[in-house]
């Protein structure tokens, strides 16, 4: 290349041996193609590396929005096991209640000392502690709720050793009065069927009397059911009554030994006789409308020692 002050020479030398080829570039000419490449250039690798950058955030965002999804797949999941286990702990809790309100029955039935006043969790200021609700989970923290979750089971393990402790004494001091038990009435006297519509229409205690209008005390309990529903002795006995009784119609009393005895009364049929020896859950009449009465139904009688008490008591189902 050659040279000048102002100007520079090009020679371009082909292989093919044709003819030399010459440009005269100017030097301003030779700087605008420096600039233009020099441009060029930084051009390229600008964009090279603002490419190289999108990329790299293209990947970092996606890789975050994986994160993102397999968490909240992962919070999904626990917040399904939390509701799982906090409508397990729901259960647990109220099989627990029912026993202990079972035991309560079965030691009023027995005359035993009620629930609370015995060796179990709630006679020495236990509780039973409150449901938990699932929906609340859901914006619950996870440590808060596996706490309060913890603390629920704990609270259900000292109520079931309690209930265990309390229910096997309960069970040896009825395994020795299995006999006195035999005897007292335990179960509903009417034997309906699983569709069959039926309902306490007068309960035990001071009522309005539906002849007189004036106060009165209602010694039993009224179950309302159609004519001809079968009546059941509530317990071992033997019946020492079997016939008409002022304003009661038709009338069965049985005597179950211990003080304790049954009546029922406005029955259509009997199906026993006085002397007969029947057990519990026998058919001994069916229900009817004798004697003074509104309408088909059974009036049951509990009596210890010849004092009427609340039947409901000696109705464990």
């Amino acid at each position: 290349m050659a040279a000048k002050s102002s100007k520079y020479t090009v020679c371009l030398l082909p292989q093919d041996g044709s003819a030399p080829k010459q440009f005269t570039l100017s030097k301003w000419m030779v700087w605008v193609f420096v600039v233009l490449i020099t441009g060029v250039i930084g051009a390229g690798v600008y964009l090279g590396v603002d490419n190289y950058k999108l990329r790299l955030s293209q990947d970092n965002s996606l890789e975050l929005k994986n994160t993102i999804t397999a968490q909240d797949r992962e919070i999904e999941r626990l917040r399904v096991q939390f509701a799982q286990s906090a409508e397990r702990i729901n259960k647990f809790n109220e099989t627990l209640l029912s026993l202990h309100e079972f035991e309560k029955k079965i030691r009023l039935l027995a005359n035993l000392e009620d629930a609370e006043d015995s060796s179990s969790f709630l006679a020495i200021g236990g509780s039973f502690p409150d449901e938990l609700d699932p929906s609340l989970l859901e914006d619950a923290e996870p440590s808060n709720v596996i706490r309060e979750m913890n603390a629920q089971v704990k609270d259900l393990n000292s109520i079931s050793a309690a209930t265990e402790n309390s229910l096997g004494a309960l069970i040896g001091y009825l395994e020795d009065k299995k006999d006195v038990l035999a005897c007292t009435p335990s179960i509903m006297p009417l034997k309906v069927k699983k569709d069959q519509h039926w309902y306490f229409s007068s309960r035990f205690g001071y009522r309005t009397s539906p002849f007189t209008g004036l106060k009165e005390f209602h010694k039993g309990l009224d179950l309302c059911a159609s004519t001809g529903t079968p009546i059941m002795s509530t317990a071992n006995g033997k019946v020492t009554f079997c016939g008409k009784k002022s304003g009661f119609g038709n009338v069965i009393v049985i005597d179950h030994g211990h003080g304790i005895s049954t009546r029922y009364a406005h029955l259509s049929k009997f199906k026993i006789k006085k002397g007969d020896k029947v057990q519990r859950g026998e058919i001994v009449g069916e229900v009817g409308n004798t004697g003074r009465s509104t309408g088909p139904h059974l009036h049951y009688e509990v009596h210890l020692n010849g004092v009427p008490m609340n039947p409901q008591r000696y109705i464990l189902n």
